[in-house]
């Protein structure tokens, strides 16, 4: 409509109501009030009018003006004004102006409080952008926290914040659009000189360039990878102390450059490997036996393989990749925690990489109801019994000392196992404890699974959580 445009005058601009209301708000403590008005600081750009909203932080200013209580509250808390997030591809030359004004407003509503942006800068003619970061760039020293998404070739325009982002902590980067070709390497440098940055996510270039980064100081690294092999540069890299790099391969071509890939030494301490694309397991296992077959860890404790996205088929495991990884990094000695709930292992397989994990402390495994058209159970009598500890090793059928520090254990089951098998299993696991924490068991029950059995399995454990010595999580898939 003609006046929808115009709906948030200068009244919204700045809060004001000519009536305020008398209500008993005033009795919610302000610090309360805050957070609930932090739900009403941003919201998505569908087109111009909305964008405009959002800068302007409309839904904000409307509450502004409930009462003179909630007005000076809402304009005298800088933090509410501190998040900003941009879609420049809902500007224009019409509405820049407007756009500008409302941005300056509240970066001054602001103040001294740190920034945190998001920029889709995308798909935007260059002189539009420049006023945009321009003001931006003016209070570089305070972004703490920034998600950027823009053409590669307009990287340049940035350069205004390179050595003057002394607060900047988190980063997630993304080049959208544009020439992938364009020699760009020489213009991603801006991020090099942040002594702060410690998180980065990186939506990888699908060609040979790569951004400068600090990789010495980072806490974590997340690298989605667009089919390039840059993630080994950055793993080589990255030595802070407790280092976390999480591979997402979200290329829906799976093709993650030639293997083999180069051996890389990391020094990282946690790696999570999300297989984010739609593809058959066995696609899937020959990418990661090729990133297994990859490295080299001095000091890795966490290994996680991950799949993302409902329905998404588990990879399945490739053991000599990982047999060969435990002894070039020294498994026996490092790796505290492995997560298979995504992957569909067989009991000789998965005995075969417990075999090489004497400081396992944390295990997570699954059963998956249809594999190749058949159950697949991993859960059963006889891997229990194999994992059933102990302390001479006289047990012929088990294997006494594997895994001797498991203290955690997570399963995902069909409960396809006896329940006194389980009891003993966990009894015998507390007993390796010798007096200490206790153990600690999540047991997730899937929809194929029998509830009747389940509850057996409950029923058998209560005991030794009456007593302590077990710590028990269950859960069921609804």
């Amino acid at each position: 409509m003609p006046h929808q445009n115009d709906a948030l005058r200068q009244n919204d601009d700045d809060g004001h109501s000519s009536e305020p209301a008398s209500v008993p708000v005033a009795r919610v403590p302000p610090e309360i009030l805050c957070d609930i008005f932090g739900y009403f600081t941003s919201r998505d750009s569908l087109d111009e009018y909305r964008e405009l909203a959002n800068l302007r932080k409309a839904d904000l200013l409307r509450l502004a003006r409930v009462c003179s209580h909630w007005h000076t509250l809402v304009m005298g808390t800088p933090a509410l004004w501190s998040e900003i997030e941009v879609t420049s591809s809902y500007w224009s030359w019409k509405s820049q102006t407007r756009c500008i004004r409302a941005l300056k407003a509240c970066l001054d509503r602001s103040v001294e409080h740190p920034l945190a942006l998001r920029l889709n800068l995308g798909g935007t003619d260059s002189n539009l952008l420049r006023p945009l970061i321009k003001n931006l760039a003016d209070h570089s020293e305070r972004w703490q926290c920034l998600s950027l998404s823009i053409e590669p070739n307009k990287a340049e325009l940035l350069r205004l914040v390179k050595g003057k982002l002394g607060t900047l902590q988190e980063l997630s980067l993304q080049f959208v659009y544009g020439n992938y070709d364009v020699d760009i390497q020489d213009r991603i440098d801006i991020f090099e000189n942040a002594p702060k940055l410690r998180h980065v996510l990186l939506y990888s270039l699908p060609n040979r360039h790569f951004l400068r980064l600090p990789l010495k100081q980072l806490s974590s690294f997340t690298f989605q990878d667009n089919g390039t092999k840059g993630f080994l540069d950055v793993m080589r890299n990255l030595s802070a102390p407790g280092a976390t790099f999480k591979f997402q391969h979200t290329w829906p071509r799976n093709a993650l450059c030639q293997f083999p890939l180069a051996l890389t030494t990391s020094g990282i301490s946690a790696f999570i490997v999300e297989l984010a694309s739609a593809s058959i397991p066995q696609r899937l296992v020959e990418l990661l036996g090729a990133v297994l077959d990859s490295l080299i860890f001095t000091n890795l404790h966490t290994l996680d393989v991950l799949r993302k996205g409902p329905g998404f088929p588990p990879t399945f495991w490739p053991v000599d990749q990982f047999e060969a990884l435990a002894r070039r990094s020294a498994f026996q000695n490092t790796l505290r925690s492995l997560d298979l709930l995504a992957v569909c292992i067989t009991q000789d397989e998965l005995l075969r990489s417990l075999a090489a994990l004497g400081s396992l402390e944390s295990l997570s495994i699954a059963d998956h109801p249809i594999i190749r058209s058949q159950q697949c159970a991993l859960l059963t009598d006889a891997l229990l019994s194999q994992l059933t500890w102990s302390p001479d090793g006289a047990d012929s059928h088990s294997r006494a000392h594997l895994v001797p520090r498991l203290n955690r254990l997570h399963c995902d089951a069909l409960f396809r196992f006896t329940p006194q098998v389980y009891r003993d299993f966990i009894a015998s696991r507390i007993a390796a404890g010798a007096g200490g924490a206790p153990f600690e068991n999540s047991l997730f029950r899937m929809r194929d699974a029998s509830s009747e059995v389940a509850d057996r399995v409950i029923g058998e454990l209560k005991p030794m959580v009456r007593e302590r010595t077990l710590r028990l999580e269950y859960s069921s898939e609804t």
